[in-house]
C-alpha cells in the first residue's frame, strides 16, 4: 500500500482490476491491456480443443476432461506441467492419469512458449476453466490467430465467450465450432492488444505524466 501510494499512475489490465482498484485504494487505474508478438504461423489444420495452463486445483483441468467424456465426437490437447507446492505433483500425476483414459484427449506435459505456439495454430477453440485470471496471454495467442475463447470468468473482453458451467460451456464450444470466425477475433486482437497499439496508449500516459511534472 506504501509503494502505491508513492506511484504517480498505476496500469489495469481489464475493467476489474479498474473497478477493484477504486473500491480498495480510492484510486483511479489507467486500463492499458497486456499485448503479444505472434509468431509467424504455418498452415494447420484447425481441428483440437485447446487448454493450456498449470495444472493447478484453481486452473480446473479436471472440467476440461469432463468436456471430453461429453463430447467424444472433438479432439482435445491438454498443455501444461505441475505446479509449485505441497500435493501437486500427485494431483498433475492423477489429472494425467485420468487423460490417458480418455481417447480423444493429448495430455502433452510442460511445453515452453515456442513448443505451445504450434498447438494454437492447430486450435479451432482455447478453453479457459480457470476460477479467476487477470487477462490470460493464452487468450491473446487464441485472438491473434483468430481463435475463439470459451471460459469460466469474464475477463472485460467483448468477443470472449463466458460460460459459468459445464454444461454451458459444452453448448458455447459446439457453437463456435459451427461458426466461422470472420475475423472478428484478430480484429479485437489488432485494435486492442497488439504491441504497436499497447505500446502507443503507454506513450500517451507518459507524456501526461511528464506534462503534468512540468507544470
Amino acid at each position: 500500500s506504501r509503494g502505491l501510494d508513492a506511484v504517480d499512475a498505476i496500469v489495469a489490465q481489464n475493467e476489474a482490476q479498474v473497478r477493484s482498484c477504486r473500491s480498495h485504494l480510492g484510486r483511479d487505474a489507467v486500463l492499458i491491456p497486456s499485448c503479444y508478438e505472434p509468431p509467424p504461423t504455418g498452415a494447420s489444420e484447425k481441428d483440437r480443443v485447446l487448454w493450456v495452463g498449470r495444472i493447478h486445483p484453481s486452473k480446473r483441468p479436471e472440467l476440461l476432461l469432463e468436456l471430453a467424456e461429453r463430447l467424444p465426437q472433438l479432439r482435445f490437447v491438454l498443455v501444461g506441467g505441475a505446479a509449485q507446492g505441497e500435493g501437486m505433483q500427485a494431483y498433475y500425476e492423477g489429472v494425467r492419469a485420468r487423460a490417458a483414459r480418455l481417447a480423444n484427449v493429448e495430455c502433452t506435459g510442460f511445453l515452453t512458449l515456442a513448443e505451445v505456439e504450434p498447438w494454437f495454430d492447430r486450435a479451432r477453440v482455447l478453453v479457459n476453466t480457470s476460477v479467476f485470471e487477470g487477462m490470460p496471454n493464452t487468450f491473446l495467442q487464441a485472438w491473434a490467430r483468430d481463435i475463439p475463447t470459451v471460459g469460466t470468468v469474464d475477463v472485460g473482453a467483448p468477443v470472449h465467450h463466458i460460460a459459468m458451467d459445464i454444461e454451458k460451456i459444452a453448448s458455447e464450444i459446439q457453437k463456435v465450432i459451427g461458426e466461422a470466425p470472420g475475423g472478428k477475433y484478430r480484429s479485437y486482437f489488432e485494435k486492442t492488444h497488439s504491441c504497436a497499439e499497447v505500446m502507443r496508449r503507454y506513450g500517451r500516459l507518459f507524456d501526461e505524466l511528464v506534462e503534468r511534472k512540468a507544470a
